[in-house]
């Protein structure tokens, strides 16, 4: 009963620990988007590039980024005006 117990601890704490990467997932605009930085180039994608891949405006991109981003999933960087998104690794 203890093992058991403690295995169900365990999961739990497993859970908790990637509760915002299964939340960023959930929707699946957010998943679509995802797929798509997976599937781009090394450097990441513009929002503009996400936008064109998963047929939504660029703000409605932006917004939807939000999720992974608080969740560690997605990392942002600035290249003159424009900002790229991409997968983190160390996730």
């Amino acid at each position: 009963m203890e093992d058991c117990m403690a295995g169900k601890r365990r999961l739990a704490e497993g859970f908790s620990a990637c509760r915002g990467a299964v939340a960023a997932l959930g929707d699946e605009t957010r998943a679509q988007i995802v797929l798509s930085l997976l599937d781009g180039a090394e450097g990441g994608m513009c929002a503009c590039e996400l936008a064109e891949s998963v047929h939504l405006s660029r703000p409605a991109v932006s917004h939807q980024l939000r999720v992974p981003e608080e969740a560690g999933m997605v990392g942002m960087r600035c290249e003159g005006t424009k900002l790229y998104y991409y997968m983190r690794a160390n996730v």
